[in-house]
């Protein structure tokens, strides 16, 4: 999920019942990933308005988002997700020519919004995981107290139909009503578990839910979660088909270990019940990934090694001694001709190796790579911070399976990423052409350093664009470049700042 706001997130306590004072849930990485996601959205593909009082939007925004990052370092969850909803109505508010409107599609698990003053409904729609369930399990809870809701209900409507078909009908009036979501005496919603039957015909199941409308007003707010549970009565339960595939693997006599260790831990990923604390299972579409896992062992059944000049986007590990390194790597497909200019890209604290690619203006650093023919690997940033061995690791193995062209190797970091980004270039001088730190950065002293771009948010509140310009006075390499971004804070300039690194490389 990213950035020091998702940074914070490790600091995310698992989900637990609500606390009795305050009403309050615990909420967790996967609560708090789904809210970034969303004003990430918001803010990548909407235009700011200008303020009456001549500050941008964009500049207020920065200054918001930044102050809610903030409260995760501080451990004020709740907070911090609430404000984040806050944020994201504002947002909704302030967007010309906005693309959400009236729905938002999930995966299962994940939130969906109810009633809003100013849309008819709103409707997600939640993949049910599994081969073909006959019944699924639809739990439904709030995030924290609504006192004015207090004593009331609402009932949720909903409709099953195949993933693969296309989906009308929004908001329908006519969905015949699944159950309800009740509030206490203390307007915390009671814990709802929905039982509900998958028709025959259907063979991915795709759930629309809606929250209704009470007598006596709106759910006005982001205060309902939905997660996704297993039920009974899957064809192949999910935990069956797990060890198949594992024996599977186990029985192939001849594996290279590299594909071999990167099978092992994607299989380790829990699809059946994905945790909220790891964006590689809670983001991960299930349906699509088994489909992944079924042909990436046929490919070695075959002899064939599946990740050996892989296109797209996928999930895998690299070797390193005893332990492996977790990355997400991108390839355009077609995949461009010739030896391959590679981009390493490192998130933020908190993040994780899925960061770049699902946020940062909705991963805009793969359209990036799509514009420009390179490869793009973003790796789990906490295994660099100690040693550039890992580094070489990840290079090594990247060079088994793709054409590097060892003379375009470029590395952007963010936040806590930018400053391993400037050791590297200390350390790895010669395998490094050249590198971007984004709001984050330490002085480079040593002969022959890389070309480093220092791309830094005016009104960044969590590292001052002062201490950095401090550290690029301190630098003696002779080639570092600093450019401020104006009203940008420390999270949400990640799109322009990664235009820049790319154009600096590329053009």
């Amino acid at each position: 999920m990213i950035l020091s706001t998702l940074a914070a997130c490790l600091l995310v306590a698992p989900y637990q019942a609500a606390d009795e004072e305050t009403g309050r849930l615990i909420v967790t990485r996967h609560d708090l990933a789904r809210l970034v996601l969303d004003i990430d959205k918001l803010v990548a593909t909407g235009t700011l308005l200008e303020a009456a009082d001549g500050v941008s939007a964009l500049a207020r925004t920065n200054y918001e988002f930044d102050r809610l990052t903030s409260l995760f370092f501080g451990a004020q969850l709740s907070e911090a997700a609430r404000g984040l909803a806050t944020l994201e109505d504002r947002l909704e508010t302030l967007l010309v020519g906005r693309p959400l409107v009236g729905s938002k599609e999930v995966v299962s698990g994940l939130r969906f919004d109810p009633w809003s003053a100013d849309t008819e409904d709103w409707t997600s729609r939640l993949h049910l995981e599994g081969e073909r369930a006959q019944t699924a399990r639809l739990r439904v809870r709030g995030m924290w107290a609504r006192p004015e809701l207090a004593g009331r209900s609402f009932p949720i409507r909903g409709q099953v139909h195949d993933h693969s078909d296309c989906f009308v009908g929004f908001g329908s009036s006519r969905w015949p009503v699944l159950g309800e979501i009740r509030f206490d005496a203390l307007g915390r919603a009671v814990p709802t578990t929905i039982e509900i039957e998958v028709p025959d015909r259907v063979v991915r199941p795709l759930l629309a839910v809606t929250v209704g409308k009470g007598q006596n007003g709106l759910l006005e707010d982001k205060s309902l979660h939905t997660e996704f549970q297993y039920a009974e009565g899957l064809v192949t339960p999910p935990a069956e088909r797990r060890r198949s595939f594992t024996e599977r693997l186990e029985a192939i006599e001849a594996v290279e270990e590299g594909a071999y260790r990167a099978m092992r831990s994607r299989l380790a990923i829990r699809w059946d019940a994905p945790s909220l604390e790891r964006s590689s299972e809670f983001l991960t579409y299930s349906f699509f990934y088994l489909d992944e896992i079924e042909a990436d062992l046929a490919a070695l059944e075959r002899g064939e090694d599946p990740f050996f000049r892989r296109v797209g986007d996928h999930w895998r590990t690299f070797a390193h001694g005893r332990r492996d390194l977790a990355a997400r790597v991108f390839l355009p497909d077609p995949a461009p001709e010739g030896p391959l200019p590679l981009v390493i890209a490192l998130h933020g604290a908190g993040g994780d190796e899925g960061f770049l690619f699902e946020l940062a203006g909705g991963g805009h650093i793969k359209r990036l790579a799509e514009q420009h023919g390179c490869l793009v690997v973003a790796p789990f940033t906490p295994d660099f911070l100690w040693s550039p061995r890992p580094f070489d690791a990840l290079l090594a193995g990247i060079a088994e399976d793709y054409p590097i062209d060892e003379e375009r190797v470029y590395v952007v970091g963010h936040s806590m990423g930018g400053m391993v980004t400037s050791r590297l270039c200390r350390e790895r001088t010669d395998a490094i052409a050249a590198a971007c730190c984004i709001a984050g950065f330490r002085p480079i002293t040593s002969d022959g350093a890389p070309p480093v771009l220092v791309v830094q948010g005016e009104r960044d509140s969590i590292v001052p664009a002062r201490s950095v310009r401090r550290a690029v006075d301190a630098s003696t390499a002779t080639d570092v470049v600093y450019v401020e971004l104006p009203d940008q804070g420390h999270t949400l300039l990640l799109p322009e700042a990664l235009d820049l690194a790319f154009s600096e490389w590329f053009d």
